[in-house]
């Protein structure tokens, strides 16, 4: 099984294997055969809690206090002048790691936290796989040298307690540091250092006094090694103790690797994960989801409806005065639809969408069967375990998102605010025509009566041969036919406006909740999916190591 990781994904320091293996097997929610994933777990917690970032390497902290003599412990194992101990009063402020060509740390060393480091040579006299840490003094005044110390020695696979004879029994370094530490401390020794200052005697009382406080401190085991710098008195046997300590060490680091190893392999043949997943473009797939679900909810029908009602009531409004009766005759094409908005007699305002027919059983099964074609293209490549739990949740949202769809047209915008101005204007203007043609009506009626009733012969005046009268009801007439023609060309052009408004606003609605519902489900499927590969990645690397790529 290769190792696999998201594109892009963050690697500032390297990982706790134990930590990563374990956010893997929570993130797969039983993806996992329940025999595979106990079989893993137990793997995991059979690695135990230590940072497994280098097998072959150990290293080892120098933790005392000021004056202590550390700096000199660390030139005498070293074999070399690595750290310069003080004249007057010797601190050591920062940390420094020693190390040689055969312990690569430096992967281990930056996650630990030391940039100050020095590479020796074959002069080295350090055990094989060792790596030397002269931490801050443990005493020093400042809080900063005291908290970089404590969350250093942490860290560490050894820590060697250096005391000397007269602060061997200081509270400070017992209470405040050996007491709190040790259980935090994966191994510990303490080191008496200026043996040669003492007699033999004296140097008896001072370690058997030393093992009653490690006793106290709750370390009944540990074991005290008086040295000297200056004579060379016990630094080979710190030696054999250090060297003995790596070799444990990477025994039992290989042992874990083997089993974080082994279970990083298991979880993924029992996903069978042996490619590398695409991550899901979210930003084609709401497109395509909208006018799938648009397609759906009948978007397309409602602005359709949008524009018919908006040309049916300007006909009501605008059309031929003689002739506007006839839309009472036929329903307002949203009112034909079930939908409120058009009893036609309301004005623009009412052109808006409070609720929709509940999505058939036939347009229901569409949407799935939609939904299903989308989570097929999107999760190509990726285990069926993968793909069935990505259908599932995408099925389990469908019912919420035809829910929504209704709510989501009902709140779209499907008209102006009020109706148009020109509507007024229109109207105006062909009563205007109606009005001359009235007056040319009411003139021959008049000339009717008149030489009807009273015999008097009364001839209107003529233009070009035509009579006035006639003149007027013509050009009348003609003048409302013209501009209620010109009305209802505007009023179509108008109709297009507002039923493209009100589609970009429907799609609007229907993409924001499409992105509520299955997007964000998708969404959340894959980064979960993608945190089990990202985990698998990262905890145990290998060489051939390869990333998620992104769908496009």
């Amino acid at each position: 099984m290769s190792a696999l990781a998201r594109d892009g994904a963050p690697r500032q320091e390297p990982p706790d294997p134990v930590s990563r293996l374990s956010e893997a097997l929570d993130l797969t929610r039983g993806d996992l055969a329940p025999d595979v994933a106990d079989e893993a777990r137990a793997l995991i917690d059979a690695a135990g809690e230590r940072r497994v970032l280098g097998a072959e390497t150990t290293v080892i902290g120098m933790l005392g206090a000021t004056g202590s003599g550390k700096s000199s412990l660390v030139n005498a194992l070293t074999g070399a002048r690595v750290a310069r101990p003080g004249v007057i009063r010797p601190t050591t402020t920062s940390a420094l790691a020693v190390t040689t060509g055969e312990a690569r740390a430096d992967r281990l060393l930056d996650w630990i936290g030391i940039p100050d480091r020095v590479e020796l040579g074959a002069e080295s006299r350090l055990p094989d796989g060792a790596v030397l840490v002269d931490l801050p003094d443990i005493d020093s005044v400042s809080t900063s040298n005291r908290g970089l110390a404590a969350r250093l020695a942490e860290r560490l696979d050894l820590v060697v307690w250096v005391v000397d004879p007269q602060k061997y029994a200081d509270g400070v370094i017992h209470e405040e540091w050996i007491a709190p530490l040790h259980e935090r401390l994966a191994s510990s020794v303490v080191v008496l250092t200026h043996a040669d200052a003492l007699g033999e005697e004296d140097l008896a009382l001072v370690i058997a006094d030393l093992e009653r406080l490690a006793v106290r401190d709750g370390i009944p085991s540990a074991r005290v090694i008086p040295v000297s710098s200056t004579t060379g008195r016990g630094i080979d046997d710190l030696r054999v103790l250090i060297g003995r300590e790596a070799q444990e060490n990477r025994l039992r680091s290989t042992r874990d690797r083997a089993r974080l190893r082994a279970a990083a392999d298991l979880m993924a043949d029992g996903l069978d994960l042996d490619a590398p997943i695409r991550a899901v473009d979210t930003g084609g797939l709401a497109d395509a989801l909208t006018g799938m679900a648009g397609e759906v909810v009948g978007a397309g029908r409602v602005v359709d409806a949008v524009r018919s009602s908006y040309r049916h009531r300007a006909g009501r409004r605008v059309g031929w005065l003689a002739l506007r009766w006839l839309r009472t005759l036929r329903a307002d094409p949203l009112a034909a639809m079930g939908l409120r908005g058009g009893s036609g007699s309301g004005p623009i305002e009412d052109l808006a969408v409070p609720s929709l027919p509940a999505p058939s059983a036939p347009a229901r099964a569409a949407l799935n069967r939609g939904l299903r074609a989308v989570v097929e293209e999107t999760t190509r490549g990726r285990p069926q375990v993968w793909r069935r739990a990505m259908l599932a949740r995408v099925l389990g949202a469908s019912d919420r998102l035809a829910d929504e769809l209704d709510v989501s047209v009902a709140s779209a915008d499907l008209g102006p605010g009020r109706a148009p101005a020109w509507w007024a204007w229109a109207d105006a203007v062909q009563w205007l025509g109606w009005l001359v043609g009235a007056v040319g009506a009411g003139w021959l009626a008049a000339i009717h009566l008149i030489r009807s009733f009273l015999l008097v012969s009364w001839e209107p005046p003529q233009w070009r041969g035509v009579p006035v009268p006639v003149l007027l009801v013509g050009a009348g007439l003609a003048w409302t036919a013209v501009v209620a023609v010109i009305a209802l060309v505007a009023a179509g052009i108008a109709a297009g406006r507002v039923g493209r408004r009100a589609r970009r606003s429907i799609d609007g609605r229907i993409r924001a909740a499409v992105e509520r519902t299955v997007v964000a489900v998708i969404e959340e499927e894959d980064r979960r999916q993608g945190g089990v590969c990202d985990a698998l990645a990262t905890a145990i690397p290998r060489e051939e190591e390869w990333g998620r790529g992104t769908a496009r």
